[in-house]
């Protein structure tokens, strides 16, 4: 709970400062995706780390984790390592409508992941 919180404060800290300048290369994408990537991943690993809700001496939700929840983070959190998997192996080939194609699906597949793992928070 406690890296759940300090990733929260963390977070919210972030939003006020100045973001730096939009991303100019495609490694420079693919780096700003494992960030996010690192940072959504730890936010559901502290959730799946709670003791499940509805066994002895589980604390009322939102204090414990969903068995389903975890189950879907655990999905969405392959499928957005996949696709960062994917992208990165296109990393130094000169392909941009590939690097376009495999970065949009790891935004997507992180945006998802990010979604499910802030809805999870508040269950």
């Amino acid at each position: 709970m406690r890296r759940l919180l300090l990733a929260a404060v963390l977070l919210l800290g972030a939003c006020g400062s100045q973001l730096p300048p939009p991303p100019k290369t495609f490694r420079q994408d693919l780096v700003e995706a494992g960030v996010t990537y690192s940072t959504v991943a730890g936010l559901a690993t502290a959730y799946a780390e709670q003791q499940r809700c509805g066994t002895p001496n589980a604390k009322p939700a939102p204090f414990c984790a969903d068995a389903a929840t975890v189950v879907t983070l655990g999905r969405a959190n392959k499928a957005a390592l996949a696709t960062m998997q994917i992208a990165q192996a296109l990393d130094g080939v000169n392909n941009p409508d590939a690097q376009a194609a495999a970065l949009a699906a790891v935004q997507a597949a992180l945006s998802d992941f990010s979604a499910m793992t802030s809805a999870a928070k508040g269950k």
